[in-house]
């Protein structure tokens, strides 16, 4: 069993990085951005 705080020790000690996910707006628009994915946005 591992202390909660010497688990950075360990991740550090296999050559591993801690990884966060992208925050996400709050107001994003999601149709807009399944658009954009598929190529409809014009540009003006």
């Amino acid at each position: 069993r591992l202390h909660p705080a010497s688990l950075s020790r360990v991740v550090r000690g296999l050559d591993l990085s801690r990884q966060k996910t992208r925050p996400r707006h709050p107001e994003a628009d999601e149709a807009a951005k399944a658009a954009f994915a598929k190529g409809g946005c014009a540009v003006l």
